[in-house]
């Protein structure tokens, strides 16, 4: 059985409170321990926040200058951790509890009602972990916030089975509506597709004749466009980015065919691989995520209208070679093109110069 899913996340939302936040604990038997405030990663980093030493009674008090980003938390004590989700609201949190059970989640904590609510049900979930899927869905599903959401419901996947993709994706698309185009919205989803990985046994790569995994990303505007939702056309599944100068050479071509095609049932379904990867996130701080994210999407909207794409399905997670649906499809190089038949089935892999032909053969 496998216990508790801590998924980091990285934080790309600013909180919307002024001033900043005080934390303010009493901790039995943490007589003279320090505390560490520090915010979580997804690849496991830490940045610390602010620090205090308990006293004689395990009494400390960290307080910050600026809000508190909403997202994912802990103060450290020794080798123990309170766990915490913010929504960016809070002002004064108040911790108490002791040493020995801080990992259970007992530390009782007021003054941020989507920590309470976490804190409360991870405490239940800690104790018991038998409980029915149905009610552990519920759980996560109730929470105040998407971030919250999201986060509980990985911690509480302890026996994952095909049926908690859906779950797992119906989060996913309120983590979209609520912080579209954020860092969680994107580590959310390529989780989901390492889950949906280690479900099949795929090592990535799709085969012939089998059903395209569904893809389910924001397009340049921020509406969410699923590949499944095209069912009952012919779709030609690109992969591409801006940057890549043979995609760019091909356009032109399936521009043509794709006009030639359309009304008889064949569309287009893009997915742009660019933006930035998870190892050059992890070395920058966030507001040069958030220049180097809006200066890739510019850059992908412009080649769109640049190369005169009329098909309205574009889509991009934003996260370069690491992609979620590039984990899935196991895209190493591009341009990679699938053909999917209008069940959605994959009849044809990289056809670049067959593709009229293949169509010809369908739309005869």
């Amino acid at each position: 059985m496998r216990f508790l899913y801590i998924v980091l996340f990285a934080i790309s939302l600013a909180g919307c409170q002024k001033g900043g936040t005080t934390f303010t604990a009493k901790i039995a038997n943490a007589a003279n321990l320090s505390a560490n405030l520090e915010m979580l990663y997804f690849n496991g980093n830490t940045v610390p926040i602010g620090k205090a030493t308990a006293d004689a009674e395990g009494n400390f008090k960290i307080e910050t200058k600026e809000p508190l980003a909403p997202g994912f938390y802990q103060i450290k004590m020794g080798i123990k951790r309170i766990f915490m989700v913010l929504d960016g609201n809070e002002k004064a949190i108040k911790l108490e509890g002791n040493l020995e059970n801080i990992e259970k989640f007992e530390t009782k904590i007021s003054g941020s009602p989507v920590c309470e609510y976490y804190a409360n049900n991870m405490r239940a979930f800690v104790a018991n972990q038998t409980m029915p899927a149905a009610d552990l869905q519920k759980m996560s599903n109730g929470a105040p916030t998407a971030i919250a959401a999201a986060i509980m419901s990985l911690q509480t996947l302890v026996e994952p089975d095909s049926s908690s993709i859906s779950y797992l994706r119906n989060i996913k698309t309120r983590l979209d509506k609520e912080n579209p185009a954020s860092n969680y919205a994107v580590q959310y989803a390529q989780s989901i597709a390492t889950l949906e990985k280690e479900l099949t046994g795929s090592t990535g790569a799709v085969k012939l004749g089998s059903i395209a995994p569904d893809i389910e990303l924001p397009d340049p505007s921020g509406k969410i466009r699923k590949l499944s939702d095209l069912r009952g056309k012919v779709v030609l599944l690109d992969f591409w980015a801006s940057w890549c100068g043979p995609c760019r050479k091909e356009n032109p071509h399936v521009v043509e065919v794709y006009k030639k095609y359309k009304d008889k049932g064949f569309t287009v379904f893009s997915v742009s691989l660019d933006g930035i990867n998870l190892q050059n996130r992890s070395r920058m701080d966030q507001s040069a995520i958030d220049k180097a994210l809006e200066d890739a999407k510019g850059n992908w909207k412009k080649a769109i209208k640049q190369d005169a794409l009329p098909w309205e399905n574009h889509v991009s997670d934003l996260q370069q070679w690491d992609a979620a649906p590039a984990q899935v499809y196991g895209v190493q190089s591009i341009p990679q093109t699938f053909l999917l038949d209008k069940e959605g089935k994959i009849i044809a892999m990289n056809p670049r110069n067959t593709l009229e032909q293949e169509l010809e053969k369908i739309f005869k």
